[in-house]
This record gives structure tokens, C-alpha cells and sequence, in this order.
């Protein structure tokens, strides 16, 4: 196991880099990697229950990659995490870091109504998935979309949050680009 992921120190340092200094967590060894269960922000009155519904992490002890998992408690977390990568099956949550996509938006063409984008998704990963191109049509009054392709790939369903979380004043990006 690399130096960087054997002790709680060394994982809780790597978690203050990714989420930042602010974002506590308690952590479980598992034997594959750590899961982390982030703190409240404020302490809570002894009688009141827990948050429902708060996902767990995992850092895997070997690659650093950090996959989110369901509210189940961290011990059925950790037993799942283990049981899949001895099984050689998938991992049970998806990766949000490293992030595995750079996504570009470009704004083509805008109307009254609509709005349209080149949304090109690059891979990150390695070895690395091919980059696509799609064209990104969103109607600004409803928010449905379409592209060229049929159904809306997942890339798209990204940019299409992205480019309406980053509106200012009801001015749509012209451009930008993340990472997810």
C-alpha cells in the first residue's frame, strides 16, 4: 500500500485536499481502503438523531481514487467495498475523484428561446476513453433539451447543469469547461 494512504493522518490530510480544511470526517479501515463519513458542520443536541440520507466515502488504499457510496452504515459500506474488489466485481459507488471527465461547452447559436452548445467530453482516465463532440440545444422557459444523438448522453446532462447553475442575470455562459 503506498505510504501516502496507511495511516488515518495521511487519509485525513488527502480528504482536506479534495474537499477542503473545513470537511471533517470520521473514518473505518476497511481491508481494501478507508470509508469516510463526513461530520455534521455544527455539533448537534445529543437527543436529535443523525441526518438520514448522508453518503459515505471510500479512498482506496492502493490508488487514492475516491469512490461515493449510499448512507448505509460504514461497516456494510467497507464489507461491500472489500467483497467487490475480492470478487474482481464493480465497485459499489461511482469515482468522484480524480475526475474522470473535462467537459467544454461552446455556446453555437442562441435565440430568445433556446440556446445551443458544442459540448466535447475529453477523457481523464487512462487508459483513456474516446472524446465526443454533441450539440446541446436547451429551451431557457422549460429547460428540456435535446442533441444530435438519440437520448441525451450523461456528458450533456452535466453541461446542460453546469451552463444553467452558471447563468448571471438570466445570461446564459457563452463558454466554460469542468472537470467531473
Amino acid at each position: 500500500m503506498p505510504e501516502q494512504y496507511r495511516t488515518q493522518d495521511q487519509v485525513e490530510e488527502y480528504l482536506a485536499r479534495i474537499f477542503g480544511p473545513d470537511t471533517k470526517f470520521s473514518l473505518l479501515r476497511a481491508e481494501h481502503g478507508w470509508v469516510c463519513h463526513p461530520k455534521p458542520a455544527e455539533p448537534r443536541d445529543p437527543g436529535t438523531p443523525p441526518q438520514p440520507g448522508q453518503a459515505n466515502f471510500v479512498v482506496n488504499a492502493t490508488t487514492g481514487v475516491v469512490t461515493v457510496h449510499s448512507s448505509l452504515s460504514m461497516q456494510m459500506i467497507g464489507n461491500q467495498y472489500d467483497q467487490a474488489i475480492r470478487s474482481g466485481q464493480p465497485i459499489p459507488g461511482y469515482q468522484v475523484h480524480p475526475p474522470r471527465w473535462r467537459l467544454t461547452l461552446q455556446r453555437e447559436r442562441e435565440s430568445e428561446a433556446e440556446i445551443e452548445y458544442r459540448v466535447t467530453a475529453e477523457s481523464l482516465t487512462i487508459p483513456s476513453e474516446p472524446t465526443t463532440r454533441d450539440r446541446l440545444t436547451i429551451d431557457k422557459s422549460s429547460l428540456r433539451s435535446r442533441t444530435n444523438r438519440h437520448g441525451i448522453p450523461v456528458h450533456c446532462r452535466y453541461a446542460k447543469a453546469w451552463a444553467y447553475a452558471n447563468r448571471s442575470n438570466g445570461v446564459w455562459p457563452e463558454s466554460g469547461s469542468f472537470e467531473y
